[in-house]
């Protein structure tokens, strides 16, 4: 962990935390030092299994994540912290950019930005910049999203999940389809799949619990 400290230019709350996720120690050791002046707490993970770990354990204001990993690639992972920690900040920083990649991180892991290696230190520091000011302030890091167990949610395949995020923005089916470019019926196949996974019955209900559940823990 490294905590840092010196650019008054930006001004977050004390303890804001970013983790990078490289399965490279020398690559994240390096963007470590593109962070050392800057008030933030910097920590490390090489693999998202570890990063989840630490997701899981402790608040994280910012993820960066490279895309191409063992046994899980970024944009699969930032789509899991999409839907467990959605007021997390999502970047990708990659040295394998493909366009398929860059439409899985966006329509899935919600990136607000998708960077390229190597990166110039000024563009790596504002993306930094960028996501956290589109946390909201005050958040509390949720159990699930809008009370949904992590755990049921960790059950959706990628397809899924994709799915998911496009009901918790209040899309419908035809919107759904348009949007994947898939049918009305395939999206409707995995609707079912979701409600039976979730136990829920429409999507009237995921939007009523995850409305009434913002920002919030689950109540047990």
């Amino acid at each position: 962990m490294v905590r840092a400290s010196g650019d008054k230019s930006r001004v977050w709350p004390s303890g804001t935390t970013v983790l990078l996720v490289d399965d490279e120690k020398d690559v994240t050791q390096a963007l470590c030092l593109l962070l050392h002046d800057l008030d933030l707490v910097v920590l490390q993970a090489q693999s998202a299994g570890q990063a989840l770990d630490i997701l899981r354990r402790r608040k994280v204001d910012v993820v960066v994540s490279d895309e191409r990993m063992p046994g899980m690639c970024g944009s699969e992972f930032l789509a899991i912290v999409f839907l467990e920690f959605p007021n997390t900040g999502r970047v990708i920083l990659t040295g394998h950019a493909t366009v398929e990649a860059a439409v899985r991180s966006i329509n899935e892991g919600k990136v607000c930005r998708f960077l390229q290696k190597p990166c110039r230190p000024e563009t790596f520091r504002a993306a930094i910049d960028e996501a956290l000011r589109t946390i909201s302030p005050g958040r509390t890091t949720p159990a699930g999203v809008g009370g949904f167990d992590p755990q049921l949610l960790a059950t959706l395949s990628l397809r899924e999940r994709e799915v998911f995020g496009l009901i918790v923005d209040g899309l419908r089916i035809s919107q759904i389809a348009e949007a994947l470019f898939i049918s009305p019926h395939t999206a409707r196949n995995h609707l079912k799949m979701i409600f039976e996974k979730l136990d829920v019955h429409s999507q009237t209900e995921v939007l009523d619990r995850t409305r009434g559940h913002a920002g919030g823990t689950r109540s047990r």
